[in-house]
């Protein structure tokens, strides 16, 4: 079972992209709002380059591969308006990536996953609120519990984010980025009464949006809890 959640929560997180200021929000306090939505920047045309590795559970050897994110147009779904993501590995497009949508509202950054279908897990409109504005240190939140299916079996997936810190600075790929938040989280599975989590550590870039992403699980080898993929950003191009 852990590997089926492992599975499902580096997946489900993994694709990460940005999110742009919509015209029509309601708040009773606009003044602060971050500009455009600061840490998670974007407009259509957009696109983000993202390295991945990703550690062999029997060997320990690295994989590495690169993942394009494109930001699409906006969709109607479910009387609200999101904008649509689109990822790559090389020249594929990935499949549960097609019906990922996001969307901002308020002070909440939203992603949405239309149908997903991996390794036995199954998904159907599941939406995970990846940010919540201000981002200062020690927020924390959780989103709502969700019904799952892991090969025909009923499960229910939530996730909880913490901000750890505020106000750092980060290199990524020989790049320096001098305003980042870190977000911790913990994805968790709960099936027959039985939870199983995977920490994520995401770091995000005032102007450049999520730069760094880490995951945790249990080495095979030692028993302990150790490094098991980690995603950076290469390169971006905001419109």
């Amino acid at each position: 079972m852990r590997k089926s959640i492992f599975v499902m929560a580096s997946s489900l997180f993994f694709l990460m992209t940005a999110c742009q200021k919509e015209t029509n929000l309601t708040t009773t306090s606009p003044s602060i709002l971050p500009d455009k939505f600061d840490y998670a920047p974007m407009s259509e045309g957009s696109s983000f380059t993202y390295e991945f590795l990703s550690k062999d559970s029997a060997t320990g050897a690295w994989k590495t591969s690169e993942m394009q994110t494109n930001v699409g147009s906006k969709e109607d779904f479910q009387k609200q308006k999101w904008t649509i993501i689109n990822h790559s590995e090389g020249q594929s497009l990935r499949a549960e990536a097609t019906n990922e949508l996001n969307r901002c509202d308020g002070f909440v950054w939203t992603k949405l996953l239309k149908t997903y279908n991996n390794q036995g897990v199954s998904v159907k409109n599941y939406e995970i609120p990846m940010l919540k504005y201000p981002l200062t240190k020690g927020k924390t939140w959780k989103s709502e519990d969700f019904p799952i299916l892991i090969n025909n079996e009923k499960a229910l997936v939530f996730t909880m984010f913490a901000v750890r810190e505020t106000g750092l600075t980060r290199t990524v790929k020989d790049v320096v980025y001098r305003d980042v938040v870190r977000i911790d989280e913990e994805a968790a599975v709960e099936i027959r009464g039985i939870a199983e989590t995977v920490p994520v550590s995401r770091f995000y870039d005032k102007k450049a949006g999520l730069i760094e992403a880490i995951t945790f699980g249990e080495n095979p080898i030692t028993g302990r809890e150790d490094t098991v993929s980690i995603q950076r950003l290469v390169r971006f191009d905001i419109k």
